[in-house]
């Protein structure tokens, strides 16, 4: 988190500002040097702000963030105290009952006393993430253990986009009205999925955790997809099983599924290609987690489960739809569909080929993946 002398003067006072401080020259101009990822640049902009403010670094989210019974997400009063508070009017303050005194004045200076439980709804505020989620919910401080939350009727359509466990990030910005938004986020993939990848033996140099450059036929298939960034999964030599007419799929290791696949999914992708954690459920019984129109259901075993219905491309820009799965016995992830031994053919592999596998997210944030040959084939030949 960048520390408060580096912020814009708005966000680091302790009284609120107005509008005119938040649109002065300086600060805008300042507001313009924060980085901020583009997808997220872009999502401010259209809305009508000038920049986003990174508010939270990470939380993870707790089993009672998706509980249906609860229907809240909890924030931590440091959050509120140090981030959120100082670039809130303070009429937001008190709608939100985030006030510091029991009673604070009101509009035409009357004394105003703090809501009590039930009574007290919140301010209203937007929530945004990177997929298209556009929904209000409302900001307030409980109470009983003067716990500050996000609630609402709406909040089921933001936990389908998280699981236990994950990591979050929020940013904070103000809109072309000057309303109060929040952006909620998975930890942000690029720096999570970027992580150097050890080279396979046969290619092994002197630094063994080198870093290469994604390659020309990779980006260009990601930005014809509409992909703001793509990621590597891992490079594998094809095995004789991969290119098989009777096994008909591409196998990927249990620990590159869930380092390199799993974080970049939602908790009904991560349900629908039986990625379940060991954390997901209890001894007793499987924990449901949120998505959809509400809940997954249990987890599916052996042949019942079909998969997550992914796009495949090769090297050359053709694609097909296969699925993504687990198998339980092996716990080994597996691409596979009626489809795959045209990709497999159209892609030339052949057994021992060192090929390499990258992710994306499409224009339409459907999850991708692209394996080709390290060495282009049709040209060698």
């Amino acid at each position: 988190m960048a520390p408060h002398s580096l912020r814009p003067f708005f966000y680091s006072q302790l009284s609120p500002a107005t509008s005119s401080e938040r649109d002065a020259p300086e600060t805008r101009n300042f507001i313009s040097q924060l980085v901020n990822p583009d997808w997220l640049a872009k999502l401010v902009r259209d809305k009508g702000g000038v920049s986003a403010c990174k508010v939270m670094d990470q939380k993870e989210v707790s089993a009672s963030d998706t509980s249906d019974q609860l229907n809240r997400f909890m924030l931590t009063n440091q959050v509120i105290q140090e981030e959120i508070k100082p670039m809130m009017t303070r009429e937001e303050l008190e709608a939100a009952n985030l006030t510091s005194n029991s009673r604070i004045c009101g509009g035409e200076g009357q004394s105003v006393g703090r809501k009590r439980g039930r009574e007290h709804h919140g301010l209203e505020v937007m929530i945004y993430n990177r997929s298209g989620l556009e929904c209000s919910l409302y900001l307030t401080r409980w109470d009983s253990n003067e716990s500050p939350v996000l609630k609402g009727s709406n909040y089921k359509e933001l936990r389908r986009y998280f699981a236990p466990g994950d990591l979050v990030e929020m940013w904070a910005f103000r809109d072309g009205a000057d309303k109060l938004c929040f952006i909620l986020e998975k930890l942000d993939l690029i720096s999570k999925l970027s992580a150097p990848l050890p080279l396979p033996k046969q290619a092994a140099v002197a630094d063994e955790t080198k870093v290469e450059d994604m390659p020309e036929w990779v980006a260009k298939l990601a930005l014809d997809k509409g992909a703001a960034f793509a990621w590597k999964v891992m490079e594998k030599h094809i095995f004789a099983s991969d290119v098989s007419d009777q096994q008909n799929r591409f196998l990927i290791r249990k620990q590159i599924a869930e380092d390199r696949i799993r974080p970049a999914m939602t908790g009904d992708e991560i349900a629908a290609a039986n990625l379940m954690s060991s954390d997901d459920f209890t001894t007793s019984k499987r924990r449901r987690l949120s998505g959809g129109e509400g809940e997954i259901g249990e987890r599916k075993e052996g042949r019942e489960h079909g998969g997550l219905q992914v796009m495949v491309y090769n090297r050359y820009g053709w694609g097909c739809l296969l699925y993504l799965t687990r198998w339980d016995a092996s716990k080994a992830s597996v691409l596979k569909g009626g489809n795959y031994r045209e990709f497999h053919r159209r892609s030339c592999l052949a057994a021992g080929d060192l090929v390499e596998m990258w992710a994306l997210r499409d224009g339409h944030d459907k999850l991708c993946f692209i394996i080709g040959n390290k060495i282009d084939l049709q040209i060698s030949l």
